[in-house]
């Protein structure tokens, strides 16, 4: 079969993982993302949105940082 285009490969997609403890709001991501919309967010397997009006994270510093307006609780995933 033939095809137009580059040839096809495969990733693996980068994944963080972080554990709340009730205080802190930002965590350093390994790689930086496109946009906030870019990503999937979740907290205790409930997704996170980048919604323009009041989302539930950003991206802050040089756009690596995931930022929470609160804390997400402590030892949640």
């Amino acid at each position: 079969m033939s095809y137009i285009g580059n040839p096809i490969s495969t990733m693996n997609f980068p994944v963080d993982y972080f554990t709340g403890d009730g205080t802190t709001t930002q965590f350093q991501l390994s790689q930086t993302p496109a946009s906030a919309s870019s990503i999937l967010v979740h907290i205790s397997g409930v997704k996170q949105s980048a919604a323009v009006q009041n989302p539930a994270y950003t991206l802050t510093g040089n756009g690596s940082v995931l930022t929470f307006p609160s804390a997400p609780l402590a030892n949640s995933p």
